[in-house]
């Protein structure tokens, strides 16, 4: 993840790079959450923005739900990483919970305010 800035508006936008090299960017002012494992991110309702899911040792699954709704599924190969960003943020009613599988995986779930 890079951080960039205007040279003139003097603001900053997070870009990430994708396994295929290509950037992401988000237009929204957002916040990370570091995942090892199952559990339940204290959001409060929220628009969940995407997420990076890295494999460790073996393929790996990530589940994003809320309110028990499938919100975002996502699978990466051991070794390997995938991103998923939504073209426009999904409204969430509650706390996002986190379902993870694969020995050594890790995720970076990015949220918005509700507002």
């Amino acid at each position: 993840m890079l951080t960039a800035s205007n040279k003139t508006t003097k603001q900053a936008q997070e870009v990430l790079a994708s396994g295929p090299g290509g950037l992401l960017v988000s237009n929204e002012e957002c916040h990370s959450y570091h995942v090892t494992g199952p559990q339940t991110l204290p959001t409060g309702p929220c628009r969940l923005i995407g997420v990076i899911l890295i494999s460790g040792m073996e393929a790996s699954t990530i589940q994003i739900e809320s309110n028990t709704e499938l919100l975002l599924k996502l699978k990466s190969l051991s070794g390997w990483s995938q991103s998923a960003f939504l073209p426009y943020p999904l409204a969430c009613p509650a706390d996002l919970g986190i379902s993870m599988t694969g020995t050594g995986a890790e995720a970076y779930v990015y949220v918005a305010d509700a507002s």
